[in-house]
């Protein structure tokens, strides 16, 4: 399975969703080295960490890549609040998205994959 897995919130100034976040998915990356994971640096269209390219937690391990990330909160909110038609393929076609920071996109996607955001 391929999961997307925001860690927008991991960055030093994380609070509560973050720190779950970085739990979460630092225990998985212990256990789990059959799935991938594609971490999602920026995600949503309200959240903005500006020291997060520098501070947002990395996992090196080959099932573990880094996804789809924005420059700017701008670009964010823009690509989130108008989600693109190839919305999957930009975020790397996983099979299930898991947020960590009480964002869903505005409509369900109907692609091919049939993906899932919890």
């Amino acid at each position: 399975m391929k999961i997307g897995f925001d860690i927008s919130q991991t960055g030093s100034a994380k609070a509560g969703c973050g720190w779950f976040a970085d739990s979460l998915i630092r225990h998985l990356a212990k256990l789990d080295f059959e799935n991938e994971y594609v971490l999602y640096p920026t995600f949503g269209d309200a959240y903005w960490d500006a020291a997060g390219p520098k501070t947002t937690l990395v996992i090196e391990q080959p099932n573990f890549c880094i996804g789809l990330s924005h420059r700017c909160h701008s670009e964010t909110q823009q690509f989130w609040r108008n989600p693109p038609v190839d919305l999957e393929a930009q975020l790397g076609t996983p099979d299930i998205v898991h947020s960590n920071n009480f964002f869903c996109p505005p409509q369900p996607c109907q692609g091919p994959a049939g993906l899932h955001f919890v």
